[in-house]
């Protein structure tokens, strides 16, 4: 499977310091309560692509980091969207720095990234509609989000959406874990209510979601469910604090909270630069915007509200990697059979190089260093017997492998140069100047 990262090995990184155990980032809007994020979080949390994040009462302080899922009693905030762009002093304290000015940070296994949040899902001495509640964050590059494509589910004439675990089928640069009760594959069921219910962490890892069942279940509850992250360089250590006691939402013998872990590999392994929390968008299919009460399906939702609060963010390793969020792809250097998979701006600023496309990846498909016009092996513009003398010699009819001088002439990627090739070839072929 491919997965999307950033090769720091185009660039020259060193060492400048070790930073002091600090955090990267911490939430301090607490001091904003009873306001709207687009009028007071300015330089802390922005609106981000929904226009009805709001602020709420905290009870352990009596403000709130972020917004709930309502407004009172009945005017319902189903998809609010909100982040914080990391800046280069906040990602000067990571634990270890490489370069004068960060832009980015990542974790690693001798310095993880730690991500901390805790999820409030109603009060505990109800447990009522906790398992139907969507919310989440996310530590992402750039403007990515994970994708939140929606199935739509006819439950006896009930129309209930549910998220499609594989995502979109593209990877994307981003790690967002929640509780998100769309990610239920059979919404329909139980049939007396035929609601998406979900009451496990949902974890996605870059490319799909992955509800946290199995081996570990990752079970959430009623009131405050506390999540650690623990991003390392090829796998996110999780541990969730609920009152799941194996059977029931009750706690252990004295009613306390009981710890879970379990770890699952990143399939997006490259930078962060950006905080995010929020629910549930709209489908652009569907129309654009947040899930409101105005336009969500009858009933899909319960009148809970539900939150996210004390976001901290520490450790890791910074990065002064120039445009760390752009889009990778194959970049053919002047010789034009040297490969580089690395940022378009970086190809960009490589003379004579040309760049294949976003997602191309060196060597297959488009993303091959190939002339334009198909067996021209030597870039002349025609396809004659010279090309064809090429052909020749890297045909691997009887056994061999495609040497890397010959995979432009492998015009089906299949790992052999053989009849089809031959065939293919006298479908091209010009002749000399032509």
């Amino acid at each position: 499977m491919r997965t999307i990262s950033v090769a720091v090995a185009i660039c020259v990184l060193s060492t400048a310091g070790l930073a002091a155990a600090q955090p990267i980032f911490h939430d301090q809007f607490d001091s904003y309560s009873g306001t709207y994020l687009a009028a007071s979080s300015a330089g802390v949390w922005i609106l981000d692509g929904c226009n009805d994040g709001r602020l709420g009462g905290d009870p352990f302080s009596g403000t709130k980091a972020v917004a709930d899922w309502k407004d009172g009693s009945t005017n319902l905030r189903l998809g609010y969207r909100n982040r914080h762009d990391l800046t280069a002093a906040e990602m000067a304290n990571a634990a270890v720095v490489h370069g004068g000015t960060p832009t980015c940070v990542n974790g690693t296994d001798d310095n993880p990234l730690v991500f901390t949040f805790y999820i409030e899902l109603g009060p505990k001495t109800s447990n009522v509609y906790y398992h139907l509640l969507n919310i989440y964050t996310e530590l992402s590059c750039g403007s990515e989000r994970a994708p939140t494509p929606m199935l739509i589910a006819d439950c006896t004439g009930k129309i209930r959406p549910h998220l499609n675990l594989e995502g979109d089928g593209q990877p994307h640069r981003s790690i967002a874990i929640g509780q998100i009760a769309w990610a239920d594959t059979d919404p329909c069921d139980p049939p007396t209510s035929q609601v998406p219910q979900n009451f496990r962490l949902t974890v996605y890892d870059g490319l799909r979601w992955k509800i946290l069942q199995s081996p570990v279940d990752m079970h959430t509850c009623g009131a405050y469910n506390f999540v650690t992250a623990t991003v390392k360089t090829a796998t996110i250590d999780l541990e969730l604090k609920s009152f799941y006691n194996g059977s029931t939402c009750t706690g252990d013998a004295g009613g306390n909270r009981i710890t879970y872990t379990t770890s699952i590999a990143r399939e997006y392994t490259g930078p962060f630069t950006a905080v995010k929390i929020g629910g549930i968008p709209r489908d652009p299919a569907d129309g654009t915007g947040c899930w409101g009460q105005d336009n969500a399906p009858v009933n899909a939702y319960p009148t809970q509200g539900t939150d996210i609060d004390d976001v901290l963010l520490q450790g890791g390793e910074a990065y002064d990697i120039p445009a760390p969020c752009d889009e990778t792809g194959a970049c053919c250097l002047p010789d034009r059979v040297t490969c580089q998979q690395v940022p378009a701006s970086v190809c960009a600023g490589i003379e004579g190089a040309t760049f294949k496309g976003t997602a191309t990846i060196c060597g297959v498909g488009p993303g091959k260093c190939c002339a334009d016009v198909p067996f021209d092996a030597d870039f002349d513009g025609d396809v004659d017997m010279a090309d064809f003398a090429k052909l020749q010699r890297c045909l691997t009819i009887g056994g061999g492998t495609v040497a890397d001088e010959c995979k432009c002439i492998d015009f089906d990627d299949s790992g052999a140069i053989d009849a089809t090739e031959v065939e293919k070839f006298a479908l091209c072929a010009s002749g000399e100047g032509i």
